[in-house]
């Protein structure tokens, strides 16, 4: 039996929390006579003197149980180590558009694909220029108009077959964009989500340079310049003025001096500054990113301080920002998973979940009801 001084309090702290909250559903070896097995069960069960295994039985209890939250505490720290990017060009096709015609730059502009009768059809990108009249994508050309008189439309160009457009420069500017973060540094993993986004894993990179982070240069005055288009995403930021921006930086970075995930965000976020700039002095695209733990976090955050900026969401802050965030805009959330989750518990947000009734979850969700009561509290084992 192990005793408190023999393991980390936090590795103690995280097996009593996990083993009291689940001893009720633990199933104990058959021939652990009922009466020990609950007193075993009703004991701390990492650090604790008062209750040691009574029979070989009643030990294999506690070593497998010992086993199961070593292992899970494990591949929880693993994740925790995990450093996260998500590169996403803010309305790119307009960009593209804007970048062929300089004098667009600036505009309102939305992009428009043909429809197979040969007029316009959906708008698929709108500028935030656009955006600030009420232009949505989704309105019809003339309902665009309305909102803005002045607005540029720039048309997807036509295929060799008239009912079908031709992307391929878009494709190409694509290209351009992965150029740079392919070759940024080999350490960093590249994964391609779609033509205008990316997920950077920043583990190794991070790993490696991690021990030149530290000292006289890790304070706020020397590492808010490298810093100048980041926001901490902590619940109350949605709003922030630029002050409160850079006195929440600042508290991050303090935070960063004692605590090495957080460190290895910033470290992260320091990075994908200097990539995004990169990216936009090779191909004129602005972009904006977000920065976590995992890819669901990371995507999440990413546009919650478009355009031209990024969003560092520490560990601590997921339950606190999950609770406000709709259903729908969780990364595999936005179709019929979630809108399923919607309609059978009436919940609107992910910390809705958490008042659901838990026989009804299991009624709508027997399968995934502990996945989706964890994930509303923060990412849970198994999410990428």
């Amino acid at each position: 039996m192990l005793r408190a001084n023999t393991v980390p309090v936090f590795f103690r702290d995280y097996v009593n929390g996990q083993f009291n909250q689940t001893r009720r559903q633990q199933r104990t070896h058959d021939d652990v006579q009922p009466a020990k097995a609950r007193k075993v069960a009703e004991g701390s069960f990492v650090g604790c003197s008062s209750v040691a295994p009574a029979t070989t039985s009643d030990a294999f209890v506690v070593t497998r149980s010992f086993e199961f939250y070593l292992k899970r505490f494990l591949a929880n720290l693993l994740r925790l180590r995990r450093v996260i990017g998500l590169v996403d060009m803010d309305c790119f096709y307009a960009q593209v558009e804007q970048r062929e015609n300089p004098e667009l730059w600036g505009k309102p502009v939305i992009v428009v694909q043909h429809s197979r009768q040969g007029v316009a059809g959906g708008i698929l990108a709108v500028s935030y220029e656009a955006r600030a009249f009420g232009v949505k994508r989704g309105q019809s050309v003339v309902e665009a108009k309305m909102k803005c008189s002045h607005l540029k439309v720039c048309h997807v160009p036509i295929g060799e077959y008239a009912d079908k457009a031709d992307i391929q420069k878009y494709r190409n500017a694509s290209a351009e964009v992965f150029n740079v973060l392919n070759n940024f540094d080999s350490s960093i993993v590249i994964e391609k989500a779609s033509v205008d986004e990316a997920f950077l894993d920043l583990t190794t990179f991070v790993e490696q340079n991690i021990n030149k982070w530290g000292g006289d240069n890790f304070t706020s005055k020397s590492l808010l310049p490298m810093i100048p288009s980041s926001h901490v995403a902590s619940g109350v930021d949605a709003k922030e003025t630029d002050i409160e921006r850079r006195q929440h930086l600042s508290a991050f970075i303090e935070a960063c001096q004692t605590d090495d995930e957080q460190r290895r965000l910033l470290i992260a976020a320091i990075t994908i500054e200097d990539i995004r700039k990169r990216i936009h002095e090779a191909t004129q695209f602005y972009c904006s990113a977000g920065i976590g733990n995992n890819k669901m976090m990371a995507k999440l955050v990413c546009a919650r301080h478009k355009p031209r900026q990024q969003t560092i969401v520490p560990w601590q802050y997921t339950k606190e920002i999950l609770k406000m965030t709709p259903i729908g805009d969780v990364r595999g959330f936005g179709g019929k998973l979630g809108n399923r989750i919607q309609e059978k518990l009436n919940v609107k947000y992910m910390g809705d979940i958490l008042s659901v009734n838990d026989s009804w979850l299991i009624e709508s969700f027997p399968d995934q009801h502990e996945w989706l009561r964890a994930l509303a509290k923060t990412f849970p084992d198994g999410v990428p």
